[in-house]
């Protein structure tokens, strides 16, 4: 589509002002945290009966925090691209992250990527036009050079997850230059608690006499104890000053057999139910929140970019299809209207498979787009949490709203075409995402 206005080119224009001059007294820090495959429900935040997050639950205290915050995909490639730009997985076109087939992977380790559009303006670029200095650690090999997200970054490294540390390692080799910039962008990423779980003082044998669930949870909880020890460690080492804006979330969340024992449900495969796709949402104001708060209303991934630009005071970017949340705890939640949120997820091995969600009014819409048809589920979150009583046959007239909802959004919605990319790998580099799960052990073509 036809490029649309950069923010950057107005903010050069802004930085011409004493007003937005980077050499201003008191501008504060950013630093935004991404935790991979963190599923809200199983933090300390939410359950106080947990003890697998004490750090982070305590420093949430001045925190605001979000309720009830949701994902744009279950994939991390999908829903980062939309934290880093505001538009749904569908505008930005970052429908596919890192996978390699098994049988590509004996003929020839080859990934074939979709990269961030070049006319799509990204969180980092906002803030490097802003007059930060801008740096970003990321362990997962979605978030990669090669996919676009290292543009806008003064400095951007992809750590090899090997099982935690390797973030913080370099975060320490970093910190006087951070400590020098004024002011800095420090964006982490963090892969725990992704697969495969290394245990962190769980036993490495299975027991026998727990269910496959309960030893699958015990061990996702072991992770997140260890990431909390890697985030006090990063806090200490960041030593933010009281003005600092802090933006912690969630990409995706995970699944612990919800659905059944067999093994296609764990981790997080092709669905989209809460478990997956409802995360974590943290924002530290101190200006504006300086006690934190609590927000109830429904929040998306793709509310951080305009959140962050209206904090800082920068325009608006008009590729921006989320919303400032500024105003759930400024102002309270009375005076925001409904909206609808979405959710989507392409499946890699099968090309014409599409996932799509509809959240609005506690109202949760989803529907399968393949070969074979169409397929639809409805659910009440209200009375129906979990997801378990599909209620599409019985109330065919909001089934057919929110089916209405997404085909006007999906009809209307701008779009950017993004970049394939080849990135030709060694056999030890297949390797490493065959131990990530990356790996697809079927013979079926590449999208």
């Amino acid at each position: 589509m036809t490029a649309r206005p950069r923010l950057g080119a107005l903010w050069a224009a802004c930085l011409t002002l004493a007003a937005c001059s980077s050499s201003e007294p008191g501008r504060p820090d950013v630093v935004l945290i991404v935790l991979d495959t963190l599923r809200v429900d199983r933090t300390s935040l939410v359950d106080e009966s947990l003890d697998t997050m004490p750090f982070l639950a305590e420093w949430a205290r001045g925190a605001v925090q979000f309720e009830d915050a949701s994902s744009t995909s279950s994939w991390t490639a999908p829903a980062v691209a939309s934290l880093f730009t505001g538009v749904y997985p569908n505008q930005h076109g970052v429908d596919v992250g890192v996978w390699l087939f098994e049988r590509l992977r004996r003929a020839r380790p080859e990934l074939r990527l979709k990269a961030l559009p070049r006319d799509l303006e990204t969180l980092p670029e906002v803030m490097r036009a802003a007059g930060y200095t801008t740096f970003g650690i990321a362990d997962n090999p979605n978030i990669s050079a090669e996919e676009g997200f290292s543009r806008g970054f003064d400095h951007f490294a992809s750590a090899d997850y090997r099982g935690g540390a390797e973030v913080n390692g370099l975060l320490a080799e970093w910190l006087p230059a951070i400590r020098a910039a004024e002011p800095a962008f420090v964006y982490l990423h963090y892969m725990d608690p992704h697969w495969p779980y290394h245990g962190h003082g769980e036993p490495r044998a299975a027991n026998p006499e727990r269910s496959p669930r309960v030893e699958e949870v015990a061990r996702y909880d072991a992770e997140l104890r260890f990431l909390d020890t890697r985030l006090r460690e990063a806090f200490a080492m960041l030593s933010l000053g009281d003005d600092a804006i802090v933006i912690v979330a969630s990409d995706h969340g995970e699944e612990l057999y919800e659905r059944g024992d067999a093994m296609e449900h764990r981790q997080h495969g092709f669905q989209l139910y809460d478990e997956l796709v409802r995360v974590l949402l943290l924002v530290r104001d101190p200006e504006r929140a300086p006690n934190g708060a609590r927000v109830r209303a429904p929040v998306s991934l793709v509310d951080v970019l305009p959140t962050l630009q209206e904090i800082l005071g920068a325009p608006r970017s008009a590729q921006v299809a989320g919303s400032s949340v500024v105003p759930l705890y400024t102002q309270g939640e009375a005076p925001v209207a409904p909206r609808a949120l979405f959710v989507l997820r392409r499946e890699v091995a099968e090309a014409d498979r599409r996932l799509q969600a509809v959240r609005e009014d506690n109202w949760k819409y989803i529907r399968t787009e393949s070969d074979t048809g169409l397929t639809e589920e409805l659910y009440d979150l209200t009375v129906d949490p979990g997801e378990r009583d599909d209620r599409s046959q019985r109330e065919p007239d909001r089934l057919a709203r929110l089916r209405e909802r997404w085909r006007s959004f999906d009809q209307a919605a701008p779009r950017w075409d993004a970049e394939v990319v080849r990135q030709e790998l060694t056999p030890e580099q297949a390797d490493r995402l065959r131990t990530l799960g990356y790996v697809d052990d079927s013979e079926a073509p590449t999208p």
